[in-house]
């Protein structure tokens, strides 16, 4: 009643179509005729997202798992729903939030990298991509930041600061181009 808008009775004894959105009608039809043809049950083996109709006209975003079956009285369904209309807005918020996040990490003329402690690069925006001279981003991905130290001593260094202050600013260093190449970098860090 509450995610439908209807009281039991205006609904009980009716097509489970009713509830429906008219573009799932065809296909619910479909399976019922299929198993009142082969007298199998029908049965969704995982939940499905699907929209609801309300009383009102409005749709609601459902989970649904249902079972057909065939009776000697008739073919029924039974099945759980699930109001998902929060979980779709906090779906919408984050893919929103991610798309900012991108276009700030990717839209900055700095080079901006996320790495693990021993060096794999977990992400890097497109700014550190042209610096270093890198075809794309999945190739600079692919190295190790150990790697673009043209000192290896320097990342020993950089790593002591990191590890001992969590922090590192004005960090001068130079680092490895993807053609072989040396450019100086300041780099800045926090764990």
């Amino acid at each position: 009643e509450r995610i439908f808008g209807y009281v039991a009775e205006e609904v009980l004894g009716k097509p489970l179509t009713v509830l429906m959105p008219e573009r799932y009608r065809d296909a619910h039809q479909r399976g019922l005729e299929r198993v009142r043809l082969t007298g199998e049950s029908r049965v969704i083996g995982k939940t499905i997202e699907v929209h609801g109709l309300r009383q009102d006209g409005r749709e609601v975003p459902l989970e649904l798992s249902l079972a057909t079956w065939k009776t000697g009285k008739g073919t029924f369904s039974t099945g759980v729903a699930r109001d998902i209309t929060e979980r779709k807005q906090a779906e919408k918020t984050l893919r929103a939030s991610e798309a900012r996040y991108q276009n700030l990490f990717n839209g900055v003329p700095v080079g901006i990298y996320r790495t693990a402690p021993a060096g794999q690069f977990l992400d890097v925006n497109l700014a550190l991509v042209e610096m270093l001279g890198y075809p794309d981003r999945e190739a600079l991905l692919a190295v190790n930041a150990v790697d673009l130290y043209a000192t290896p001593g320097d990342r020993k260094r950089w790593q002591a600061l990191i590890e001992d202050e969590g922090l590192v600013r004005g960090f001068e260093v130079q680092f490895r181009r993807y053609d072989g190449t040396t450019v100086w970098v300041e780099n800045n860090a926090r764990v």
